[in-house]
């Protein structure tokens, strides 16, 4: 490590991008109830239920609140089907804020119980990792422009934001993952200390308890650790202790809830099409399907390498490892998890995992592939490759946290069937002044102009560390800002080509996302009332029943106009 301190060289463009980072995650605050999102209400639920009801079971908290998805039936009462770690670590900050609400004589809206769990549990435990992952940055090399590099994009232009911001699993299982790796080098330095052995142990047995295929990335780290311990009969012992105590914590809930420790909730699925997703193997592992391949790596619907597209920069740099001895390591530790998740997510049957946006299964690799850029680049910076690489990364991190960004700012929720969902849906909205809550909402300020700050913090981070890559003569600096910007805008313009064929869905699922948008006061001030559906669609090309499916969509939607034109193309159609 560098004696100058992690921190101290541009200390001052350390605290703008940390501040910038953390100020995003805090702002944003998407909540759309009539939506009732499973993946997160379920854990709000078990945490409700644990404080208030002092049991697992979530059948008290179902007859307030109403229906939710994603639980599990035995003997009688409801469970949640997701691991349970999240809601656990949503219990203090639940149980402070219920005992302040009882002695103030007032009841919480299931709103403010999941805003709750988010800023007591998520968020501050994501940015507590993001800034130990910029402290870690400065063993591979001191330059501030690199390491900014990395931690904005894991931080902001990844799917580590997309999920990061909500009361979910996803993100916290990378950081236990990658936590561990990063305890693995300490442990390097201290071989017989017992600590970093029992956090590494922590930290493996965490990740299942957060979320069941985290014992994937766990097994593989766990090994890894095994072999770079120096002392490994200490190291086991004390790694043992360590993960005993989240593995514990399944077996218990396991045992409580379904009658066995070793009874998973899968096995017990209330609703019928999702059980039929597990019926092989361990989490409904099954053979590679090359559509989930497709659909998790590439698609613009939810593939990895268009939500962020830097990525393809350390996967495509994992082949440089042969030729530099210093990268092999990160390499193999990178590309096995890489290979280890993209296997997993190929073979289970739910590989999409419902409305999501960016592959959901894969984020716990995302934290390796940034670590592993941060080492690649630091490789070849001194050639004339890396400026190359330098430049395109940068372009690339713009498209991802436009990507990201708006999705986790505005609808962090895409259905299966639009296929390009960031633009025909997220911008789609935002152009007509939708925005979901911020903490400006609760001055009152809603619509697009109430993400302004959360653009500004986005352009503020990357902006940063671009300036002080490029801090050489002003026409260098200038040619170097036109590479990457022509580099982002290129792959912004090839993602903004509509892809939906099926017209009329596309509209129906904006009419959708019109009905349960919040706040309602926000939504559709900007609609159009006419000419909003294509004219292939709405003159000549389509059935009477269709035009009229189409017309109910638009009245939905509050487009008259259009709605009146529909039916009476229905009536001659007919």
């Amino acid at each position: 490590m560098s004696d100058a301190g992690p921190f101290r060289p541009n200390r001052t463009a350390w605290i703008v991008v940390l501040a910038a980072i953390a100020f995003i995650y805090l702002f944003q605050a998407p909540y759309f109830g009539r939506l009732n999102n499973p993946n997160e209400n379920v854990r709000v639920y078990t945490t409700r239920a644990m404080v208030e009801f002092g049991t697992f079971a979530i059948d008290d908290v179902i007859d307030d609140w109403g229906y939710v998805n994603d639980k599990a039936a035995f003997n009688g009462h409801l469970y949640s089907a997701k691991a349970p770690a999240a809601s656990f670590l949503a219990v203090p900050g639940y149980w402070a804020h219920s005992r302040i609400n009882y002695a103030l004589g007032r009841e919480a809206t299931q709103q403010e119980v999941t805003l709750v769990c988010r800023l007591t549990s998520t968020i501050p435990i994501l940015l507590l990792f993001l800034f130990a992952f910029a402290r870690f940055s400065d063993r591979v090399m001191t330059d501030p422009a690199i390491r900014m590099l990395s931690v904005v994009a894991v931080a902001l232009g990844s799917t580590m934001l997309t999920y990061g911001g909500m009361f979910l699993s996803h993100a916290l299982t990378a950081g236990a993952l990658f936590s561990a790796y990063m305890l693995i080098y300490r442990q390097r330095e201290a071989p017989k200390a017992f600590l970093p052995a029992l956090l590494i142990g922590l930290c493996v047995g965490l990740a299942p308890a957060l979320e069941y295929p985290g014992g994937v990335g766990g097994a593989f780290i766990g090994l890894y650790a095994i072999y770079r311990a120096p002392h490994r009969a200490r190291f086991m012992l004390w790694s043992a202790l360590g993960a005993a105590v989240p593995v514990a914590l399944i077996l218990w809930v396991h045992l409580d809830c379904f009658g066995s420790p070793f009874e998973f909730p899968h096995s017990h699925l209330e609703d019928p099409d999702q059980a039929l997703h597990h019926v092989d193997g361990f989490f409904g592992m099954d053979h590679i399907s090359p559509v989930a391949l497709h659909g998790s790596l590439f698609s613009p619907s939810n593939g990895l390498f268009w939500f962020a597209p830097w990525t393809m920069v350390p996967v495509v740099g994992l082949v440089f490892a042969l030729q530099f001895k210093r990268l092999r390591e990160p390499a193999f530790v990178t590309g096995g998890m890489l290979v280890l998740y993209v296997l997993f997510v190929g073979m289970v049957h739910n590989w999409r995992g419902g409305w999501t946006a960016g592959p959901r299964y894969i984020v716990p690799v995302i934290p390796f592939l940034g670590w592993y850029l941060l080492v690649f680049l630091a490789e070849l910076r001194r050639t004339g490759m890396g400026t190359v690489l330098l430049l395109t990364s940068f372009g690339l991190l713009t498209a991802s946290m436009f990507t990201c960004g708006i999705a986790a700012a505005m609808f962090p929720h895409y259905p299966p069937g639009i296929e390009n969902p960031t633009f025909e849906l997220s911008a789609y909205l935002m152009r007509r002044d939708y925005a979901p809550y911020t903490v400006l909402s609760a001055l009152g300020i809603t619509g697009a102009v109430s993400l302004v700050p959360v653009a500004l913090a986005h352009c503020i981070a990357l902006v940063t560390p671009f300036t002080i890559a490029v801090n050489r003569e002003n026409v260098e600096r200038v040619a170097a800002c036109l590479i990457a910007v022509a580099i982002g805008s290129a792959f912004l313009l090839v993602q903004s080509v509509p892809r939906t064929r099926n017209t009329e869905f596309l509209w129906e699922t904006r009419a959708l996302l019109a009905d349960v948008w919040e706040p309602v006061d926000a939504a559709g001030r900007a609609m159009d009332r006419g000419g909003q559906f294509p004219s292939d669609v709405k003159y000549g090309r389509a059935s009477a029943a269709e035009l009229r499916r189409l017309a109910a969509t638009a009245a939905r939607m509050g487009m008259g106009e259009t709605a009146t034109d529909l039916y009476a193309e229905a009536a001659e159609a007919e």
